[in-house]
Order: structure tokens, then sequence, then C-alpha cells
């Protein structure tokens, strides 16, 4: 369906193309695909299917409209270009939603699968979100060392045909800068976990206080960060309290698209889950909350270690903000923090090398010490980072382009032991992921929105009312101020007709009266004009939070 209506707006955009997908019958498959060898189509519209096991060298460009579903398939696909040695163009429309449609399609493919494959097929997503997202890594070098070879990132910088990211940093060297927004992620976390208790002040004097479901979806989350909501969001942040929030408002100098960045690397490394919940109109929302690493700091107060790439050129002046200029940080220094946990007992013992060595090299050049080479900080990330390169050796704090063409070598052959334990290691863990796809652990399928959050809300009530997508079943009819006060409401009661009244009404005779449920007011309410009524003035945004 996608592939034809995509093929339906290039024909009417003017490009002809043609159509190939599994729904059209084999003949008229055969025939398009002659076609297309014969090159009397040059577009076609097709599934990922479509070019396997053919070699067709001549392919100028490949252009993904949907998101593929991990780094692996990627690759496989864009290989299908310019196989005869001359420039083609690899293109990925990406948006995060696909993102979220392809854990649809994965959670509902994989509803009996064990819990292991779906964490797999839940981790290419995010790898491919990575990808996407990225603006500072060079795109050849993300793909070339997913597969754990190794490639120097200087090559397609000063390649013809660089990827985009490099054909950026080409222009502007410095239009990319790594900031450290450790202590803005945990703001984040502290915010999602303290969103559970919620105040509302519904009336002049009533104050109605209950816990909700800390969910929201991660645009709402950004617009709170950049303190930039529209104003029907403002009025029930400022109804729900999120304005007073520490974060609100903190990432004041960042874009919309930073921002979101920002929150799917929390997402991406863990810190924050989101869940997809099917709605009572059957569609499917992303609402974001705190994981079980992401509680265990937001209470013990530890922060997550979170760096971030923005964009700094002439075209984003408005980022240069108090907030991201005080935290600037180098990617070596970033990358460091990261390795030296995953590997930290390598990272011990490759320091200890790597001083040993340059203390000989020191004494030898009659120098006063290790340090007089390359700085402590320096040592620490080649230790970290393990750099396979000349291009990532130049990057570690202290040392240049003469320092790596004198001691480059030496060092290169200190490190390559470690190289192959690394490599060992990583090897060992892919077996391990391999062995888990055979344990037969059963996965629960995609949870239904609940109807109300019993842990949080205590008993439910039978009222339904227009506050259903945001606070389960309260607030509204007779019985909602009992709600409100914690008391079971009084239900609605159906029309009661005897035969004889439906028989009347079926032939136009009086219809039976409804009867009027008893309601008691609560103290302090009245009657008439000016009674306090039991209702919000306007109804919150079903879209933001879940039920």
């Amino acid at each position: 369906k996608e592939c034809e209506s995509v093929c339906t707006v290039l024909n009417k955009a003017g490009v002809y193309a043609e159509v190939y997908h599994a729904g059209l019958p084999d003949k008229q498959r055969v025939q398009i695909q002659h076609r297309w060898l014969r090159n009397t189509v040059n577009v076609i519209s097709a599934t990922i299917a479509f070019g396997m096991g053919i070699d067709k060298p001549d392919v100028r460009f490949v252009i993904h409209y949907s998101l593929p579903k991990s780094i692996e398939g990627y690759y496989q696909e864009t290989g299908r270009a310019g196989r005869d040695g001359h420039p083609s163009y690899c293109l990925l429309l990406y948006s995060y939603q696909d993102s979220i449609r392809l854990r649809k399609m994965i959670e509902a493919d994989d509803s009996q699968a064990p819990a292991s494959v779906r964490s797999m097929h839940l981790q290419n997503i995010y790898q491919m979100v990575s990808y996407c997202e990225n603006i500072s890594t060079c795109r050849r070098k993300i793909l070339v060392e997913h597969f754990g070879e190794v490639y120097d990132a200087q090559m397609c910088l000063k390649s013809t045909t660089p990827c985009d990211v490099c054909q950026r940093l080409r222009q502007n060297p410095e239009g990319v800068k790594l900031f450290d927004v450790s202590e803005e992620a945990l703001m984040i976390l502290t915010a999602l976990n303290r969103m559970r208790n919620v105040t509302l002040r519904f009336f002049r004097t009533w104050v109605v206080r209950f816990s909700i479901v800390p969910l929201c979806i991660a645009r709402y989350l950004a617009e709170l960060f950049r303190g930039q909501l529209n104003k029907k969001d403002a009025d029930q942040a400022m109804r729900l309290g999120h304005t007073a929030l520490p974060f609100y408002g903190r990432g004041v100098g960042m874009s919309e698209q930073d921002s979101l960045r920002f929150l799917r690397k929390m997402v991406a490394e863990g810190y924050i889950e989101e869940r997809l919940y099917r709605t009572k109109f059957e569609s499917t929302v992303a609402y974001a909350e705190l994981s079980a690493r992401g509680r265990q700091m937001a209470m013990s107060g530890s922060k997550p270690k979170v760096y971030l790439h923005v964009a700094t050129d002439k075209k984003r002046k408005s980022i240069a903000s108090d907030l991201l200029a005080r935290t600037a940080v180098s990617e070596a220094k970033a990358l460091k923090e990261k390795h030296v946990v995953k590997y930290g007992d390598i990272f011990t013992r490759c320091l200890q090398a790597l001083t040993e060595l340059l203390t000989d090299v020191a004494e030898e050049g009659r120098l006063s010490g290790p340090y007089a080479i390359i700085s402590r900080e320096g040592l620490e990330q080649v230790a970290a980072l393990l750099p396979r390169t000349n291009s990532d050796l130049v990057q570690v704090d202290s040392m240049t382009s003469t320092k790596v063409e004198r001691y480059g070598a030496r060092i290169m052959t200190a490190l390559k032991p470690f190289w192959k334990e690394v490599d060992d290691r990583d090897e060992a863990e892919m077996r391990k992921q391999l062995e888990k796809l055979k344990e037969k652990e059963p996965a629960a399928p995609l949870p239904p929105v609940p109807s109300q959050p019993a842990a949080a809300l205590g008993p439910s009530t039978s009222v339904a009312g227009k506050f259903a997508p945001r606070f389960g079943r309260y607030a509204r009819g007779r019985g909602a101020a009992h709600a409100w006060r914690g008391a079971k409401a009084t239900p609605r009661l159906k029309r009661k007709t005897s035969s004889r009244g439906n028989s009347q009404g079926s032939s136009g005779g009086t219809r039976a009266k409804r009867p009027r449920p008893s309601f008691k007011p609560p103290t302090g309410a009245t009657r008439g004009r000016g009674a306090k009524v039991g209702r919000a003035t306007s109804q919150l945004n079903p879209m933001l939070f879940p039920v």
C-alpha cells in the first residue's frame, strides 16, 4: 500500500515510476523487473525484497522512504547502488515516528516470541535511530565499524563523495560541538519521578490531590525542557504543576529538534523507556516513563553521563545559551567516560602499560616524564578509547600530528593486545546474545491503555466522563464530587420502561420518565447561579498522558 502511494506521488510529480510488491501477480512482477533491467523503467517503488540476487551495476539512487529495521538490513540494501564504481547516492528519509511504527509491527509479530528476541529487535531499531539522528560521526565509519572493521573517517572527509556529516564538517569544522548535559538529564529523570503526584485546583476553594501514571509523550517533555509551550499545553502544564519543576525552561537555548534528540538519546541509553499503548481510538501512542535504571538514578540523585552534539553554526545563534556555553567538552573526554565503564579492568591495565612505555620514551629523550609527551587526561583517553588509527589518536587531549608521527607507532604496538581482548569480549557477548534467542521465554503482548491505574488512584469508579482519556473514569456526572473526594460515585442508571411503555413508544405513546439518581452535594456546595460545578473548565489533552 505504501509502495503504491509513493508511486502515485512520483507519477503526479512527473517522474514515471512503477510499483513492485508481493501483492502483484507473479507474471506482472516479472515483467516489471525485466523492464527495469532493460532500463525501460528507471524508477521502481518497491519493498526491500526487490533487487535481491540481481546484479544491476548502474543503480544511481537508493532512497529509503521507510526506516530499515536494522543497521545490517540498511547496509545490505544500500549496497545495491554504484556497483559499477561510479558515484551513487543513498538517501534515507527519516522521521522518529517511523521507529514507533516499526515497534508496533514487531511487537505484534513477536507477541509469542521470547523476550530476548524482542529485546534484540528493539535494540536494532534504536541503533537505526541513533544512526539517523547522528550529526557528528562519519556515517561510513558507523556502518563499517558496526561489523567489527576499522575505518578512518579522514578518508571520507577528504574524498570527492563524502557522507552528509563529513560534508557539513568540511564546510564548517566548528559547526558541531559536544556538550555535557548530565545535570539536565538528572533533572528530567527527577521530574518524571515527581510527575506522579499532582495537585489540581478545579474550583475556587476545592483542591484535589491524587496520584496519576507518570507518563507523557517525549515532545511534551521537550517543550517543558525548553520552556516553550503552546497556549493549550501551557495552561495544562500550569494546572498540573509541571512549570514548577526544576527542569522547566532549563534548555531555553536549544532548538526543538535538539531537545528531542536529547530525550531520544536518553531512551537509547536506557534511562527512559517508551512504552506503546493502544488508545480507545485504536491508535498507538508512545509514552515516556522511567526505566529501572533511570528510577534508581532519580531516587539516589546520581548523575547519568549524557553528552549531546549540538549544531552551533551561524544559523543557530540561539544555541549559545548560558547552559550550553559552560558545559562544552571534548569528544575524547566524553567517549572516555563511556569506555571506562564498559571495560574498567582493561582500562586500568592499559593505562599502566602506556605509563610504563611513555616513561621509557621520556628517559630516552631526556624528558621530565611521560606527561611531557602527553597529558594525564590524554593518557587516560588513549587507555579508554584504544584508538586504532592515527586520525583517532590525534583527537586525544594534548596530542598533535607531530607527536603522532614521532610516538604513534610505539603507542599502537602497545595497544594491540588490548584491541584483541576487547574484540574477544565483544564476540563473546554477541555469541551470548545469539544463545538467548534459543530461549523459550514468553513475552507479553502490547499492553492496552489501562482504564485507571489502581495502584496510584486506589479503587476505581464506574462513572464515565469526559476526562476518561486522562484520569480514567473520573469527574463527570452527578457522582463526580464523590469521586473526587475518594468515595464511590453514583452510577448512571439506565432508562427503565415497561413492555407497555415500549409498545406505546413504538406507536407514539408517552415514554416512561428516566429516574434521577440521588445526589447529595458536598459541604459548602450551592445550587443555582454561582454553584460549584464538579468539572474542569477545559478538557485535558489526551495525547499528552495515558489513561
